[in-house]
């Protein structure tokens, strides 16, 4: 597949997912705005309802803030994942944090969980693909891999690769400012870091150079 069609197929992607955002951001405006201005009455106040109302204000703002703060960069890349059990390519998308539609299915996952450590510890054809799952291993095939960069909500770059990171994508974030770099490091973490974080926080371990 060639560039300008890679960035189209990202283009297209990248606009439903903010189109679903900003339809989540819709409801939980509507919600605070709903709370602020419903009137208490005498005998509700006798029950606690402000109590609860301060409650359900503080959840609305909060989940609007959250949304308002992903879709500035709601990921970062994306891999597929061909399981033996099912047989099945699955695209998975991989941000900093969990992304689920208005029906709670999850529309990018949170690069700490189980199948998105796939995407930086395995390579294209990898047979030795898998994640944990239930306490199941899922075994499979990693058929391919794209770093993706979104700016302000807007689509950067795309790259498909093998090895994680492209080193001129890499180059770009280490150019960038201090605050930019702590912010998208997740984007560029390799194998061997992948395995440090990953690593059960039980034992202690020594890691020699630098980061």
């Amino acid at each position: 597949m060639d560039k300008e069609r890679i960035f189209s197929e990202e283009q297209q992607k990248l606009n439903d997912v903010l189109n679903m955002i900003d339809e989540q951001i819709q409801i939980s405006s509507d919600g605070l705005s709903k709370e602020q201005h419903h009137i208490i009455g005498f005998t509700e106040g006798l029950r606690g309802t402000q109590f609860n109302r301060q409650a359900m204000m503080s959840m609305y703002a909060t989940e609007e803030n959250r949304l308002k703060s992903l879709r500035n960069n709601p990921y970062f890349g994306r891999f597929e994942f061909k399981s033996e059990n099912s047989g099945e390519n699955e695209v998975f998308y991989i941000g900093k944090k969990l992304v689920t539609n208005k029906n709670h299915e999850i529309i990018v996952y949170d690069w700490r969980s189980n199948q998105c450590s796939m995407y930086y510890d395995y390579n294209i054809g990898d047979p030795e693909a898998h994640y944990v799952e239930c306490g199941k291993e899922i075994y499979g095939t990693i058929n391919g891999k794209r770093q993706i960069q979104i700016k302000d909500g807007v689509l950067i770059n795309v790259s498909d690769q093998d090895t994680l990171s492209d080193d001129e994508i890499l180059i770009q974030y280490l150019n960038a400012s201090s605050d930019s770099r702590s912010k998208t490091i997740v984007a560029t973490i390799q194998k061997e870091q992948n395995k440090i974080i990953r690593n059960s926080i039980d034992y202690n371990y020594i890691i020699q150079g630098v980061a």
